[in-house]
């Protein structure tokens, strides 16, 4: 058996028998949504300590693009999307990043 150091990464494992036990990150949460004085839109999110996310925007909900990627801490992080002031509509999304 493997322990990854962030519990979620695969390491190459040597074929003698040895297996990993492990999970895929949680989806993050979305909470604390609110238009900044900067007229920008913030929002902050929570996941798995140390797993890797992709903050993906939309303005259709078909087609995703991803805004920025971040590796999760202990708390909430905060994402601030500086320009969303010049969307009419605008969606957001967090995954687990690929």
């Amino acid at each position: 058996m493997a322990v990854t150091p962030n519990g979620f990464n695969n390491r190459f494992l040597l074929p003698s028998g040895a297996f990993f036990i492990g999970r895929n990150p949680l989806p993050g949460i979305l909470s604390i949504v609110e238009r900044a004085f900067s007229n920008h839109f913030q929002f902050s999110f929570t996941g798995d300590a140390a797993a890797a996310y992709t903050v993906e925007i939309s303005s259709n909900l078909v087609n995703w693009i991803a805004l920025t990627n971040v590796t999760m801490g202990t708390g909430p992080f905060m994402i601030n999307d500086p320009v969303s002031s010049n969307s009419t509509r605008r969606f957001y999304r967090t995954r687990p990043a690929e």
